[in-house]
């Protein structure tokens, strides 16, 4: 296997998933875009000190099944919040919304879309590999569908009400 740490396979990945981004916008990429992989640096070497920190292996299923719902719920909020006020978004988040932006599908549908994409490249790269399913279980999935689903719940409850609070307008004038 690689000897390669989960936080440093998953900034790999932002890298990847800005460079796409970038692609997809095109020409209406911003030059604010390059800054979430500081933020991805930032948020991967967290991802370390929380796999030292939390160990969930010897925790109940409820008490699992418990921190997965509420990671789902808070992601897709903090999703929808970052894209919706044209913050600084994550990698992926930045992605789905150029995906979005493509594929003329609100938030929500292209991030059930990209995560569903993801979980079958990564099956058709790990189980050859391997063997068996790496990485890919009932978590895996049921965040595949729930977080697409916050993002959208989320946007049609609130998108409207947020827009008169997004960065765009206060009419901040961005360096092209």
């Amino acid at each position: 296997m690689l000897s390669i740490s989960f936080a440093d396979l998953t900034l790999i990945i932002c890298i990847l998933f800005v460079i796409f981004e970038f692609i997809l916008k095109g020409k209406n990429r911003k030059w604010t875009d390059i800054l979430q992989i500081p933020l991805s640096i930032v948020f991967t070497r967290f991802m370390n000190l929380f796999t030292v920190w939390f160990d969930f292996s010897e925790a109940s299923f409820g008490f699992r099944f418990f921190v997965l719902i509420l990671a789902i719920l808070l992601t897709g909020v903090g999703a929808a919040l970052t894209v919706d006020m044209n913050l600084i978004a994550n990698p992926g988040d930045g992605f789905v919304q150029a995906v979005s932006m493509c594929i003329g599908k609100e938030l929500g549908t292209a991030k059930n879309f990209v995560d569903i994409s993801c979980v079958i490249i990564s099956t058709l790269i790990g189980f050859p590999i391997e063997g068996r399913l790496l990485g890919v279980g009932l978590g895996t999935i049921i965040a595949m569908i729930g977080v697409g689903r916050v993002i959208a719940l989320f946007n049609f409850l609130f998108q409207e009400k947020l827009h008169p609070l997004t960065v765009s307008s206060y009419n901040i004038q961005t360096p092209v």
